[in-house]
């Protein structure tokens, strides 16, 4: 019920909107979990040399680089893995900035349309409330 009343303010572009900071959401929620995931790997990689000589993929990845020493390998695969998180913290500080806007001005939106609505109330229903009590929950209602 909430929902059906929180669609009545949406207009269709702010739903679109809506739906598209949704999926970015879910997909940075993926790219962190791929952060995660790859910590611990990555880091016994790098500190242990017995362990990345089992590992069939960094073997792959040693023969296509043509590195010769496995110091070389472990620069490459650190470089590789700043990398990688750079590019994680891009992704999710551009899906944090896009969010924030759309809640910047939905939030905007809203408290026009209900100051609009407030403002063209009849002036007995303006008499009959105090001012703060008019206005007050304009702020206090639209603010998530």
């Amino acid at each position: 019920m909430f929902f059906k009343n929180l669609f009545k303010f949406v207009e269709k572009k702010e739903l679109k909107r809506l739906y598209i900071i949704v999926f970015l959401i879910s997909i940075g929620a993926f790219v962190d979990l791929f952060g995660f995931v790859l910590i611990i790997p990555m880091s016994s990689i790098i500190l242990d040399l017995n362990v990345s000589s089992n590992i069939e993929i960094l073997n792959k990845f040693i023969n296509f680089l043509q590195i010769k020493e496995p110091k070389h390998y472990k620069t490459y695969l650190l470089i590789i893995f700043v990398s990688l998180f750079t590019l994680k913290f891009l992704i999710l500080f551009s899906i944090n900035w896009f969010s924030s806007i759309f809640y910047v001005k939905f939030q905007t939106n809203l408290n026009q349309k209900l100051l609009k609505k407030k403002l063209s109330s009849s002036y007995k229903e303006y008499l009959f409330f105090k001012t703060r009590d008019f206005f007050q929950p304009i702020v206090t209602e639209t603010d998530f």
